[in-house]
């Protein structure tokens, strides 16, 4: 007995998916005068933003195949969506961000855990990074995938 369906999954991602663009447009607005507000919102806008690409990556294998998928770590939840469209996603991001094959692999892996290392910020120490583009060049794909 399957726990979801295709029309809730849709509609999760679609109102993460929401929340990410709306938080994208203020954070990128404000960063011409970066303060307070950038910084606050940075975030929650990488925390759903990476929630979008786990989501949108379940989507794509219930839709392919039919089965539920569980998980947050994004390079694991890629490697189970269909070869085919995996290559799709990962040629059109080289192809936009100038990327070789290892660039690819390497900055998935460092986004991998962006969902839980940033959503505990607050425990962890020093300082953290991620590459925004490339999380957004990758939700982008995703998302794509899943209409």
């Amino acid at each position: 007995h399957m726990r979801y369906d295709l029309k809730t999954l849709k509609c999760t991602l679609a109102s993460f998916e929401c929340a990410t663009h709306s938080l994208d447009a203020v954070v990128q607005n404000s960063a011409a005068s970066p303060g307070v507000l950038a910084a606050t919102l940075m975030i929650p806008d990488i925390v759903l933003g990476a929630l979008s690409c786990e989501i949108g990556m379940k989507t794509i294998i219930f839709i392919q195949e039919s089965k539920e998928t569980s998980g947050h770590e994004l390079k694991d939840l890629f490697s189970k969506i269909p070869n085919s469209i995996q290559s799709q996603i990962k040629e059109s991001i080289k192809n936009k961000l100038s990327l070789t094959d290892s660039d690819f692999d390497s900055k998935l892996a460092s986004i991998s855990n962006a969902f839980i290392h940033w959503r505990y910020l607050y425990e962890k120490a020093g300082v953290s990074t991620i590459d925004l583009r490339f999380l957004n060049a990758f939700r982008a794909e995703i998302i794509n995938r899943t209409k």
